[in-house]
């Protein structure tokens, strides 16, 4: 069986790390993670399990001699016969890596467009407030204005951020089922 790279986390240092989240989650103390340490955790998970698949029912090697070809026979026959009982384990453990696999990249897909929504979100609300601006400085009750053009401008204007808000409230409301979606997927 061949060593996982340094990088990589072992089978204890895996059973180590659930063990230390299952003591956090009794004692209590929730440390809030990002999803993007998340994501990084399950690539990582991800590349390990990858490397450590093709070991599964491989015969590690020994040393030349004639009790370790006599060993290395009987591990071959004891390989051969459990072969129908490997084989759809290991197809089950490679479907089951390539639906994960597929899930980190949904979730990164997600992950970015969510960034994406807020930043067209942030930029509509700082539009919206230069409009509420440039609003109150025509309809300032101190100024007294008898053009058509300052009323049809005051018109335009609040017609404009009446349609930002409605905008802004759709987007609101994609990020808020985006959010939703992905507390319903963990």
């Amino acid at each position: 069986m061949s060593e996982p790279p340094k990088d990589f986390l072992t089978v204890d240092e895996i059973k180590e790390r659930i063990r230390n989240r299952v003591r956090q989650l009794d004692e209590g103390s929730h440390t809030s993670v990002e999803p993007s340490q998340r994501l990084d955790e399950l690539r990582r998970n991800l590349r390990s399990a990858n490397l450590l698949l093709p070991d599964v029912g491989a015969i590690s090697a020994r040393p030349h001699g004639r009790k370790n070809s006599a060993i290395q026979l009987l591990k071959r026959t004891i390989r051969r016969l459990l072969t129908w009982f490997l084989r759809p384990l290991r197809q089950f453990n490679a479907a089951i890596l390539a639906t994960l696999s597929e899930t980190a990249h949904a979730l990164e897909a997600l992950q970015a467009d969510i960034t994406s929504i807020m930043q067209r979100l942030r930029a509509l609300e700082a539009n919206t407030n230069q409009h509420e601006i440039r609003g109150q400085q025509l309809t300032n009750p101190g100024r007294q204005h008898d053009s058509p053009e300052v009323d049809r401008l005051q018109r335009k204007i609040l017609s404009e951020m009446d349609s930002l808000r409605g905008r802004i409230d759709a987007l609101a409301s994609d990020v808020q089922k985006l959010l939703e979606n992905c507390h319903l997927e963990h």
